[in-house]
């Protein structure tokens, strides 16, 4: 039988949707990983200093702080830290020529530390506040 495909891999999803954030457990789990849920960014942010996980799939509206601030505070970490922990941000639309992507409910994939928005590996932190949402 082979290995699941996320066997070794420590995941911490921040979502405050309850529904949601057990959906992705059951998924993640399923394939694999070991799960850890955050239902704000403040709580996503003390985990993920205490567990240091391979990756984190985060939703983009969270209360208190937005997905974007909570990858910003990750990413300001030094990488010893965890600061290049490859992060997917979920609902965050893609701008570009051609696409228009409005919604990623997907499995994100480690890329080096790179952020994976809409399955896609963006920079969403440089791009201007005010067209982040």
């Amino acid at each position: 039988m082979p290995e699941a495909p996320l066997s070794g891999f420590r995941l911490l999803v921040v979502e405050d949707d309850q529904d949601t954030q057990e959906a992705l457990r059951a998924v993640f789990e399923m394939k694999g990983a070991a799960v850890t849920t955050a239902g704000s960014a403040l709580e996503g942010f003390q985990s993920f200093l205490r567990l240091r996980p391979d990756v984190i799939v985060c939703d983009l509206g969270l209360p208190g702080a937005d997905g974007y601030a909570l990858i910003r505070q990750i990413r300001e970490l030094p990488p010893v830290m965890g600061g290049s922990t490859a992060a997917g941000l979920e609902g965050a639309p893609v701008d570009g020529p051609s696409e228009q992507l409005r919604r990623s409910d997907g499995v994100c994939s480690a890329h080096g530390g790179q952020t994976m928005v809409g399955g896609h590996p963006e920079d969403p932190l440089s791009r201007p506040e005010g067209e982040r949402e």
